[in-house]
């Protein structure tokens, strides 16, 4: 049974942990604003690590930034990004990918062109956008990668991306993220992960996914898996785990699916849970 409304940690079920993963979201799960993982939480998993329990990222962030994080926190194994369409060891190779078909493409750039929204275009682990704006420099930055400008919207699926984001102003974002949705229902998969950002991928993404192949892959149970996250593209991820477990700050979609939600700070709320676990 799930308990939506739980504000702290409860007994999860007893996981042998040589047949337990945990998969964390980034972005205001474990790290806040200034991007750094709590020691505490380091230190966890560390403690986890060494009696047997597997650790991976499911994240919207691109595999290069991705790998960041996954090198601070030692995964060896594989780690999930773009929202669920790549995912690959932490050495950059990819082990299951999907990218946009070209007509979807086409499609959703002449509606995102009808609007205000800056647009990124994500393709071979790169960003590009036809506009230069003081927030896609700091997006650069924050990603580890600079944002290419590009002088044609055909640039932005020279090759077929694995994601595109469009980012505007909230209120207009969460409008457009509602009407893509329906328009491209069984076309495209839209996730509005932030309240700037609404991004479109490849039918058949999505965290759950990826990390469902990946509980496969390693032998490991649905109900052997936790997972953690805050945003509306985690909730489907929160649902699937058996025990997922949202930041009390977080989206309201996240709050309502979770099985527990955490207080804390990024990374301190998650690493207080773990602690607890056994």
């Amino acid at each position: 049974m799930r308990r939506p409304h739980q504000s702290t940690p409860v007994n999860t079920p007893s996981m042998p942990e040589p047949h337990r993963l945990i998969a964390f979201d980034i972005d205001e799960t474990i790290v806040g604003p200034d991007l750094k993982i709590p020691l505490s939480l380091l230190s966890v998993v560390s403690d986890m690590r060494s009696r047997g329990t597997k650790f991976t990222l499911a994240t919207g962030r691109m595999l290069r930034s991705t790998r960041v994080f996954a090198e601070k926190l030692n995964i060896d194994n594989e780690i999930i990004c773009y929202q669920g369409a790549v995912t690959a060891m932490p050495s950059g190779q990819i082990v299951r990918q999907r990218t946009l078909e070209n007509d979807v493409v086409l499609d959703v750039l002449e509606v995102l062109q009808s609007t205000r929204a800056q647009i990124l275009s994500f393709m071979d682990d790169r960003i590009y956008s036809t506009t230069t704006t003081a927030w896609s420099v700091g997006y650069g930055q924050r990603m580890g990668v600079a944002v290419e400008l590009v002088s044609d919207v055909s640039e932005l699926y020279k090759s077929p991306p694995n994601l595109l984001l469009a980012v505007d102003e909230p209120e207009q974002t969460r409008t457009l993220a509602a009407e893509l949705g329906a328009q491209f229902e069984n076309r495209a998969m839209i996730t509005h992960s932030r309240p700037q950002f609404c991004e479109v991928g490849p039918v058949g993404a999505g965290k759950e996914v990826a990390l469902s192949q990946l509980a496969a892959d390693m032998g490991i149970n649905r109900a052997d898996v936790i997972a953690f996250g805050d945003g509306p593209g985690d909730a489907e991820m929160l649902k699937w785990a058996g025990v997922g477990v949202a930041v009390s700050a977080g989206h309201p979609d996240a709050l309502t699916v979770a099985d527990v939600i955490i207080d804390g700070a990024p990374g301190v709320g998650v690493a207080e849970f773990l602690r607890e676990l056994d």
